[in-house]
């Protein structure tokens, strides 16, 4: 599983460069401070992932109080993400999110952008769903339940993206 998650890194890596390459050719602030905090996010990731490579190798006896934070990432999607409300928004609004972000490079008209702008807008919607699931892990963890106030912020965290490109 840690394997998977090294090589999700490294095609997000690429795509990284892709949107640094697009942002420094067009000059565009923005874009290249908002792909540097993404290569410091993977830097951070691959670190994790390290640490956790090393840590899996000291034996210790299992806590009930670990719960979710020491489960694989594929567990934690099917038995917490994908059963609670403020996941099932995370999921949807990633899809729609993806969506947009494939039809802004394809057909920028659609989404009534420049040229120039298409590139960067469709970098920000495929990116948006790494950092919402941070997001959705900060709001709603440690304890992952489920009330209205979550719902509201997940739901502000999914259509944050759709307003930054006409900003």
């Amino acid at each position: 599983m840690r394997l998977l998650g090294f090589v999700g890194i490294f095609f997000l890596a690429l795509f990284n460069m892709l949107g640094m390459f697009i942002s420094i050719q067009n000059g565009h602030w923005k874009g290249i401070v908002f792909m540097t905090l993404m290569a410091g996010m993977l830097v951070f990731f691959t670190r994790t992932l390290w640490r956790g490579r090393r840590l899996e190798r000291i034996p210790r006896p299992y806590r009930e109080t670990d719960d979710w934070f020491d489960r694989p990432l594929s567990r934690f999607f099917a038995d917490q993400v994908a059963k609670s409300p403020e996941g099932r928004i995370f999921l949807a609004g990633s899809a729609v999110s993806l969506l947009l972000g494939f039809v802004s490079l394809a057909w920028p008209a659609i989404r009534h952008l420049s040229a120039a702008r298409a590139g960067e807008t469709a970098v920000l919607f495929i990116f948006w769903p790494i950092i919402a699931f941070l997001l959705y892990v900060q709001v709603c963890g440690p304890s992952f339940g489920s009330s209205t106030f979550k719902r509201i912020v997940m739901v502000a965290v999914m259509c944050a993206p759709a307003y930054f490109p006409y900003m």
